[in-house]
């Protein structure tokens, strides 16, 4: 099957039409070199916690080291691993994909440098060993200890398998294996077509701010088109945010695949579908490939099955093999970040519901106004629910809500919910349409029964977001003319601000004890940082004696952070702080 990226090993699925296929190795007489398949590392590089600087010089070392062409699988299979992991820490690197034309093409490259590995690069990746740094950190410096050959206790990376990102040595000493669909005798094939030309979804813009500290979020706009230039082969064309990182190979090794198995290729009886990545005016800057994979795969069965969605309805989920939408990386935070809306309409996972209660006790319930929250368990129920008409039931559902935000008019939420007749209207909306979370959590509000505490997780998500402010000021390098008082106090105070709001949100007095008092702490050594700058002349301090003063607190502020997260249970979707000294 043309496009089908190596190491693509499916013995037998089901399509979303009940297609069953089966995919067979075969040998072809191609070259030992097998590039490495972007979009398949076992690591995220936005959740590796380590500055992109860093990362880049990481990358620049493997990129150094990279061989020239040979018969060798070794040596191959080497080149393979190093750029492999190049790209996945700067996919923008005009070096690595030169080197990597090289291989393509066989052209001899310089000798790779032998020079020792940077002690301060040995210190970051001796800390990415540590659990602390999380999976995706751990991932990556397992890896690195293998491409770098770096020393290293762990005896078990050297064998541990790369595949599908980057083949095994088997791979490289014969023939490339690739995949042939073959179609089991007898076995119904559906004609697939496309019965729409154009369709639209929204998608999360996640920005996160220069200084790191937060995050903004807005809606972009994802678009799939079908061209006919004949009705042999229409061209699917998926445009592509240009930012998004590595999202060719990721388009390539993930997304087309699945379009593929699922909806055939220009040589499948299938359909007669050619498939193209055009890459157009930014449309989305989502940090998550995952989120822009979701929304994508709904754009295509909407197309292929009919159903014109509203380019006004947004979708903040990721979508598991079997098409269940589940919650995305960071979501709490970046539900928190969102603009104040107008009643736009968002489609987020089932599982979403726990979550968005918190919003309750937090006195955020004006939220569930500004935003149309409804629920999807799978991408087949998110396209009913973001049709331009998704039937009766959810059209006369959306119909009464808006009634109810221009009921509301100018009175707070409290005084309104408060009415018997807005809770009825509520009621009424849930019991027609049970996934409307928006109708059902401000129903919630509007009983006695609404939660006013916090459950402990929930909590620690607060704390570790009010501890965000601190980062601006506390994160290395340490310049003599960064150590600015004011600037620690002010981010003091705005911390203990907002620790003092959510403190009496807590469901038990350990959790204040544990959770409140550990970022209170925290946050109170900035104050104590700051006294002791003003009791140093600054105009002679140098480098190394502002490091003695931030070092203490910064680490103090890193293992807070660690064991909030430890609390929260999101260690491989949370970017940890560097190490005061990678």
């Amino acid at each position: 099957m043309s496009g089908r990226p190596d190491g693509f090993k499916v013995m037998a699925m089901k399509g979303t039409f009940g297609l069953a296929w089966a995919f067979v190795m075969t040998a072809t007489a191609e070259a030992r070199w097998v590039p490495p398949q972007e979009g398949l590392e076992p690591f995220r590089r936005e959740r590796v916690p380590l500055d992109a600087a860093i990362l880049k010089r990481f990358s620049h070392e493997l990129i150094e080291r990279v061989p020239s062409p040979s018969d060798d699988p070794y040596l191959a299979r080497r080149a393979a691993q190093l750029l492999g992991l190049a790209l996945a820490l700067d996919p923008g690197s005009p070096e690595a994909r030169a080197k990597l034309d090289a291989w393509e093409e066989g052209r001899p490259l310089a000798e790779p440098s032998s020079a020792p590995f940077p002690a301060d690069l040995q210190k970051a990746w001796a800390w990415l060993l540590d659990s602390e740094a999380g999976v995706d950190g751990h991932r990556l410096a397992e890896r690195l200890s293998v491409a770098l050959e770096l020393p290293t206790a762990h005896e078990a990376m050297a064998t541990k398998s790369w595949e599908p990102w980057v083949g095994d040595l088997e791979r490289f000493q014969d023939a490339r294996p690739t995949v042939e669909p073959q179609i089991p005798e007898n076995a119904p094939l559906p004609a697939i077509t496309p019965q729409l030309d154009e369709v639209s979804i929204g998608i999360p813009n996640v920005t996160p701010k220069p200084d790191g500290s937060e995050q903004d979020v807005s809606r972009g706009l994802l678009r799939f088109e079908v061209q006919k230039p004949g009705e042999e082969s229409p061209e699917m064309i998926l445009e592509l945010p240009p930012q998004l990182p590595g999202s060719m190979g990721r388009f390539r090794n993930t997304l087309l695949p699945w379009m593929q198995s699922e909806f055939g290729t220009e040589d499948s009886p299938q359909g007669h579908w050619r498939w193209t990545l055009v890459e157009k005016t930014p449309r989305v800057s989502s940090s998550s490939f995952a989120l822009f994979d979701a929304a994508a795969r709904m754009l295509v069965q909407a197309s292929v099955q009919g159903v014109p969605l509203d380019p006004e309805v947004t979708l903040l989920a990721e979508a598991d093999a079997e098409g269940r939408l589940v919650l995305p990386g960071l979501f709490w935070e970046t539900l928190r970040h969102l603009e104040p809306g107008n009643g736009e309409k968002w489609i987020l996972p089932a599982e979403a519901e726990p979550l968005l209660k918190a919003l309750i006790p937090l006195d955020q319930s004006d939220f569930f106004l500004q935003h149309e929250l409804l629920l999807a368990r799978d991408l087949t129920e998110a396209i009913q629910l973001a049709a331009i008409d998704p039937g009766p039931e959810v059209r006369d559902a959306e119909r009464n809500f808006h009634e109810i935000r221009v009921a509301q008019g100018t009175h707070s939420l409290g005084s309104f919910l408060a009415r018997e007749e807005t809770r009825q209207l509520l009621l009424g909306i849930v019991t027609q349409l049970p996934q409307h979370a928006s109708a059902s959590l401000l129903a919630l509000r509007s009983s006695s029964q609404w939660p006013r505490r916090l459950e402990r997780k929930m909590y620690a998500r607060e704390i570790r977001m009010a501890l965000a402010g601190l980062k601006p000021v506390l994160s290395p390098p340490w310049a003599a003319e960064k150590a600015d008082p004011k600037a620690l106090l002010e981010a003091d105070s705005q911390c203990r601000e907002r620790l003092a709001e959510i403190e009496g949100l807590c469901e038990a007095i350990t959790d204040r004890a544990e959770l409140h008092d550990l970022a209170f702490n925290t946050s109170k050594a900035l104050g104590q940082l700051a006294g002791q700058l003003r009791r140093n002349d600054r105009s002679v301090m140098s480098t190394t004696t502002t490091a003695e003063l931030f070092g203490p607190v910064y680490r103090n502020y890193c293992e807070t952070l660690f064991r909030l997260t430890k609390v929260i249970g999101d260690e491989g979707d949370y970017p940890m702080p560097p190490p005061s000294t990678p």
